[in-house]
């Protein structure tokens, strides 16, 4: 409403508009700063993923270096040589098995299996065919000579490098 002691042509001037709202602030195009939060967010995403598997197979590795220990220790306080054999070539299966697809490793038997394990030659294939192959399966005996003392020493070492260069599943 015009004040009507006001002239009339001051009257028609006063004559306001509604008042019109700016429009709204709409949310995309992002700002820059959203993007590096994005970036940075989804860097984390992906590191905890990758550290989550690394771990995992850190473990696997770690379990089995341990076992190993376990076995090598047992075999200085006196255990029968067939018998570590026979758990070093059943932990060396079981970790084959972690690391490559379980259809194409349980059913390797004799020199398939030696090849997998020799897949890059650190020891004697003679060796690992007398240690993994045939002791298992021999009655145990009780002496032990230097040749035997000899080959379990390069079974220890070529159990703990092949376990060792395990790196990723297949």
């Amino acid at each position: 409403m015009a004040d009507s002691s006001l002239p009339t042509n001051i009257q028609a001037g006063l004559a306001l508009r509604d008042i019109h709202l700016p429009t709204p602030i709409q949310w995309w195009p992002l700002a820059p700063g959203w993007y590096g939060l994005v970036l940075v967010l989804l860097g984390g995403i992906a590191g905890i993923i990758y550290l989550f598997f690394f771990r995992k197979h850190q473990r696997v590795k770690r379990d089995a270096q341990r076992l190993l220990k376990t076995y090598i220790l047992s075999y200085q306080q006196g255990a029968a040589v067939e018998v570590v054999c026979s758990q070093i070539s059943e932990l060396l299966r079981r970790v084959a098995i972690y690391y490559y697809p379980r259809e194409n490793i349980a059913g390797l038997e004799g020199d398939t299996w030696l090849n997998l394990l020799q897949e890059k030659p650190v020891v004697d294939p003679a060796l690992l065919r007398i240690c993994l192959l045939e002791k298992p399966y021999q009655p145990t005996v009780s002496t032990r000579s230097d040749a035997i003392e000899k080959q379990m020493a390069d079974l220890f070492k070529f159990a703990r490098q092949w376990i060792g260069r395990r790196k990723y599943r297949v």
